[in-house]
C-alpha cells in the first residue's frame, strides 16, 4: 500500500454515522480496481450493508464527534433565539433544504435549532428534523456510553430548552 493509504489506516475501527444507515465502522481499505483509488469499507452491522468511501475525499464520512465537540455544538440551545422570519413558504423551503455540513456536529445543531424554533413545520421539514434528532440520539449514545433509550431522554432535555 502507498504512503497515503498507510496514513489512512489510522481510521480503521473508527465509528461513523450515516443518516440513512445509522452507525458503521470502517473495517478496512480496499482498492476496487487494479489501478484505481483506495476506498474505506464501512460496515453497518445491523443492516448487513457495506458502503465504500474514497480515501482521498472522506468528507462524505461523518465521524462520531468527541464529547467536547458535541457539548460545544449544543450550547446554542442554551441561549435565547427566536424563529427565523421568511417572506414566503418557498423561501423557507429553500432555506431548510439547502446543503449543510453533515460532517460537522455544530452545523447539525444549528440546523436542528432553526427547525425546532419554527412552529409550523411542513411534513418534509418535520422529516428532516426527526432524522437529525435520530442521528444526534445515536451519536450521543456512543459518546456518552448510554443506551438508546437513555440517549433519547438526554437529547430531549437538550432540545426542550428551546421548545
Amino acid at each position: 500500500m502507498n504512503e497515503e493509504a498507510n496514513h489512512s489506516d489510522k481510521y480503521i475501527g473508527s465509528k461513523v454515522l450515516s443518516m440513512k444507515f445509522g452507525i458503521g465502522v470502517i473495517s478496512s481499505i480496499k482498492r476496487l480496481q487494479e489501478n484505481g483509488d483506495n476506498y474505506y469499507v464501512v460496515e453497518y452491522g445491523k443492516k448487513n450493508v457495506k458502503n465504500y468511501f474514497p480515501v482521498d475525499n472522506n468528507k462524505s464520512l461523518r465521524f462520531v464527534s468527541s464529547r467536547k465537540e458535541f457539548e460545544g455544538a449544543f450550547e446554542v440551545f442554551e441561549g435565547k433565539r427566536e424563529s427565523k422570519k421568511f417572506s414566503s413558504i418557498k423561501e423557507r423551503h429553500v432555506y431548510f433544504n439547502r446543503p449543510f455540513e453533515k460532517d460537522n456536529i455544530k452545523s447539525i445543531a444549528n440546523r436542528l435549532l432553526d427547525l425546532i424554533c419554527t412552529l409550523d413545520l411542513t411534513p418534509k421539514e418535520q422529516r428532516i428534523c426527526d432524522k437529525l434528532v435520530e442521528t444526534v440520539e445515536i451519536e450521543a449514545s456512543i459518546i456518552f456510553k448510554m443506551t438508546l433509550s437513555e440517549s433519547k431522554e438526554f437529547v430531549s432535555r437538550i432540545l426542550n430548552n428551546k421548545k
